[in-house]
């Protein structure tokens, strides 16, 4: 039988999972642009490389459980997550929100930058999609 492993930050892994849970209520009860500017304040002044690679496993760990894998805007929600996430941290990420025509329909996508460039972004959606919405 194998040994539940308990993560090495569980104030942090605790963070990331109540961003998940509440971030979806609030995405549909608040305006976008309140919504980014309550959730960009707190930011330290160092970041912490060790917390800051931690807070994206836990987020690829909960983007892959049940409730979180069938939405239909994973891109959204992770991006959300982990900009919140990350600026509480110290790292001072933008998020970006675009859209591309494909098969005659408008497809969007979120994703995070980090000094102008992609961060922990698949390879597969970089520079496909315009840019209409940055913050900040």
């Amino acid at each position: 039988m194998r040994r539940i492993k308990i993560p090495r930050y569980p104030f942090l892994f605790l963070k990331v999972f109540m961003a998940f849970i509440f971030l979806p209520i609030a995405v549909k009860i608040c305006k976008p642009n309140l919504l980014l500017k309550l959730f960009n304040t707190n930011i330290k002044s160092t970041p912490n490389p060790d917390r800051i690679n931690k807070t994206c496993l836990y987020s690829s760990f909960f983007i892959s459980l049940w409730p979180w894998k069938k939405t239909k805007t994973p891109c959204l929600l992770r991006s959300l997550v982990l900009f919140v996430s990350l600026r509480s941290e110290g790292l001072k990420i933008n998020i970006n929100f675009g859209v591309r025509h494909q098969e005659g329909l408008l497809k969007g996508h979120s994703w995070l930058t980090l000094e102008g460039k992609p961060y922990r972004e698949a390879l597969g959606n970089q520079g496909i999609f315009e840019t209409i919405y940055t913050f900040p």
